[in-house]
């Protein structure tokens, strides 16, 4: 219902309703701004990235059961934490000089920290020097109420302006790539170039030998940005087209096709090498479930319907149009969608499983040694 109301509130204006003039950057900030909102103040959950599974590999893949793990979602985010830390080489490392009992701290960057789980990781359990980086000012207090001074509000598209040549130890960007690209530099088919630039300041800052993870969200196949740019009431209602537009519409952000962040990463102008290109889309999928279903818990008191009532009015009053892709994507399960096997008519009696639109993947490059 509320969702048919603002399409006619913004479809019917005697005059044309005009957006807001923000910057790519504004719009990611405004998305996690609602999103602290909806989700860390409502006490539904503040992770906004996958756990890591263990049970996932002894699952039935083709039933997608995985209601059963939900149980395990805190430790998830703990192990998923320590297996990125792995990932990335993240240990104590010793002084050269024998006399020296003292160990010499790695330095570690996050890019798109959140909350700061993956820092304290660092922080306490590899003995690190920690650096972190976000759009939210939301996230950047929250940090510096735990303790993590060295976190501030600005894009990784300043790195090279941050930082120094061969300063990290290790670079970890967990699920914030995914908002890089903007869906006008995907028209432009600017995309990759975008990609190659990041790479290239990742690469710039990491020191000989030195790890960098990402964490992305792939599309599995090809999308033509052109069509997702329309406004999603123009479709049918959990069509294809009508997810894609809603997620672009929300996180202002375009995934690369299939594996190109990966091939642009190894290429001759960027010049890393690859450890390893693990695809963790079940891993995302069962965490995607565990937010739906904490988030419709916390819909179910008077606290959490207040704050997202009040978050949801704010938006309404200031952009209609980005209020309906905020109320699409809570209410509508588009997050989940991505992630899950989709079902269609096939011929005959039977029906036709189709693979997730999306593929999630967890890519770790290394700097060669000099």
């Amino acid at each position: 219902f509320l969702l048919h109301y603002i399409r006619r509130f913004v479809c019917h204006r005697e005059a044309p309703y005009h957006q807001p003039k923000l910057t790519h950057g504004e719009r990611v900030a405004r998305c996690y701004r609602f999103m602290h909102m909806t989700c860390v103040e409502s006490q539904a959950y503040k992770e906004y990235t996958e756990g890591h599974y263990r049970s996932v590999y002894t699952n039935d893949k083709r039933s997608r059961n995985y209601n059963t793990l939900s149980g395990e979602y805190e430790h998830a985010q703990e192990e998923q934490c320590r297996y990125l830390l792995n990932c990335a080489k993240l240990k104590v490392k010793r002084s050269d000089s024998k006399s020296e009992k003292s160990a010499a701290k790695p330095v570690f960057l996050d890019c798109g920290c959140g909350y700061g789980s993956l820092l304290l990781a660092a922080k306490n359990e590899r003995n690190a020097d920690v650096t972190g980086l976000t759009l939210s000012v939301e996230q950047r207090d929250f940090c510096r109420d735990l303790g993590l001074e060295k976190v501030a509000v600005r894009s990784f598209t300043e790195l090279t302006t941050t930082f120094a040549e061969n300063t990290f130890d290790a670079v970890i960007a967990n699920g914030c790539l995914e908002h890089l690209v903007s869906i006008d530099e995907a028209i432009a088919d600017n995309g990759n170039a975008a990609y190659a630039d990041q790479l290239a300041q990742f690469y710039r800052v990491l020191k000989p030998g030195g790890r960098l993870v990402v964490t992305m969200i792939h599309f599995r196949g090809d999308c033509d940005p052109r069509k997702v740019k329309r406004h999603c009431w123009e479709f049918l209602v959990e069509s294809v087209t009508w997810c894609h537009s809603v997620l672009v519409g929300f996180y202002s952000g375009w995934y690369p096709s299939r594996n190109a962040f990966a091939e642009i990463g190894t290429s001759d102008a960027i010049g890393f090498e690859i450890e390893r290109n693990d695809i963790t889309t079940d891993h995302y999928l069962v965490t995607s479930m565990e937010w739906r279903k904490r988030f419709r818990a916390a819909m179910s008191t008077w606290h959490g319907i207040r704050v997202c009532c009040w978050a949801f009015a704010k938006e309404l009053f200031c952009d209609p149009i980005f209020a309906y892709y905020c109320l699409a994507y809570n209410w509508g399960c588009v997050w989940t969608w991505q992630f899950e096997d989709q079902k269609q008519n096939g011929t005959g009696n039977g029906e036709l499983l189709l693979l997730s639109p999306m593929i999630h993947r967890t890519i770790v490059f290394r700097k060669p040694k000099q």
